[in-house]
Order: structure tokens, then C-alpha cells, then sequence
């Protein structure tokens, strides 16, 4: 079992547009934009020098029609420059805010794999000191009132699968079941995130799927 979770920032009135869109998508095929894998960049620069602020017109488009509106990627990806990158994570390979959001949130680098604003750390990316989770995390306030003021919301795509093939390594023949698929999205607005579709399928060997359901997910999220 396996679960990935990615968000965008989107325009606050393009969001009913959003979620009729969202309405049974599948997400499995990672056919939305991700974050960049940029090499070279020193952490040390990030999130105003050097090329951080050029990587996000180099993420990926959406593979399934056009999207109902605008739609910025929120995290970029950071593994190490070499010898001379101050950090010593020459192997790491970790999550962080991109410039977009950084900018939105107004947000500067307060140390290692932290952000925020002065000396008050805002945002952090946890894995990249200990174990834990790969994902950036934000303080909850700061997140809401940036997004009130812009007039955006903050979208989530929660991809998820299970494996239902027998570990023997063999590929199954067409029409047997290879994997469940779950996707969902939830939207964040500055006040309540609240869920815009959740569904499940079986996907089968050789092409096609079945066993289409509702994924049972919470409609809200308490914050």
C-alpha cells in the first residue's frame, strides 16, 4: 500500500469549476503536474537566487484536456549539489515550498529546511532531519489568512493503490486484477478544507478496470 499526496494553489473562484472537473477523476498515471527534480541549485539560494524562481514553468501539463483554470505547483525537490553545498545532504532528497508559494505565504529560508517570516519558522520540511513524512509542512494560520487575502485555496490530489497481485513476480494474464486505485482531492479555502470527490477502481491486467466505488474518506477536515 502506497499513497502520494501533491496540491496547487488555484484561484478561489475558479473552485466550483474545480470540483465539478474533479468529479471521478483518477489520478493513477501521475498525468498532473509535479513538483520539478532540479540539479545545481544550492540550498543556500533557495527560494529567491539563483534558478529556483525559473522551475516552475518547467513542471509538467496536465495529460488528460484542459483544466478549468490556473493551477500552480506548490513544492519543489531538493537533492544535494555536491561538495560544496553547506547543508552536507549531498544524498538527501527531500520536499520544499516552491518560490510561488513561498512568495504567497511571504515566506524567507530561517534555517536548514525551515521558512518563514524574522525569526518565527512558519514552514519546515521535517524529513529532511529526521524520519518522518516527505512533505512540507505549514503553520495552519499563516496558511488560511495568506489565502483569504489572495483570494486563492490550496488543492490536494491523494493518490493511493494496493497491490492485489500475487508476490511471485509474474505478470498476471489480461483480465485478472493488478491493483485497487483510490484518488480523491480536497480543497483548502482559508477557512475549511473540505473534500471535492473521493472514488476507488480495480485496475486490470492488459487494460480496462472495475469494481468502480465511493472511497470512504471525510467530507470535512477539522483544522
Amino acid at each position: 500500500m502506497w499513497a502520494q499526496i501533491r496540491s496547487y494553489l488555484i484561484d478561489a473562484q475558479d473552485l466550483p469549476a474545480w470540483e465539478m472537473w474533479a468529479d471521478g477523476k483518477n489520478w493513477h498515471g501521475r498525468w498532473m503536474p509535479e513538483s520539478g527534480s532540479p540539479t545545481g541549485l544550492l540550498l543556500a539560494d533557495h527560494p529567491y537566487e539563483a534558478d529556483w524562481p525559473n522551475l516552475e514553468g518547467r513542471n509538467s501539463t496536465p495529460g488528460e484536456g484542459a483544466t478549468p483554470g490556473a493551477l500552480t505547483v506548490t513544492t519543489t525537490r531538493y537533492g544535494g549539489v555536491s561538495d560544496w553545498d553547506r547543508s552536507d545532504s549531498k544524498h538527501l532528497y527531500t520536499y520544499m515550498p516552491s518560490t510561488a508559494l513561498c512568495t504567497a505565504l511571504n515566506l524567507n529560508r530561517t534555517g536548514e529546511f525551515q521558512w518563514g517570516r524574522g525569526t518565527q519558522t512558519l514552514a519546515e520540511s521535517f524529513a529532511a532531519r529526521g524520519t518522518g513524512p516527505d512533505t512540507v509542512h505549514v503553520e495552519a494560520g499563516l496558511l488560511g489568512s495568506a489565502l483569504a487575502a489572495s483570494k486563492q485555496c490550496l488543492m490536494w490530489t491523494i493518490l493511493a493503490a494496493k497491490e492485489t497481485t500475487m508476490p511471485h513476480h509474474r505478470w498476471p494474464e489480461d483480465g485478472a486484477q493488478v491493483s485497487r486505485i483510490y484518488s480523491a482531492s480536497y480543497a483548502f479555502d482559508g477557512i475549511n478544507i473540505r473534500r471535492l470527490d473521493a472514488n476507488a477502481r480495480t485496475l486490470l491486467a492488459g487494460g480496462g478496470e472495475t469494481n468502480p466505488a465511493r472511497w470512504s474518506l471525510p467530507s470535512t477536515i477539522p483544522i
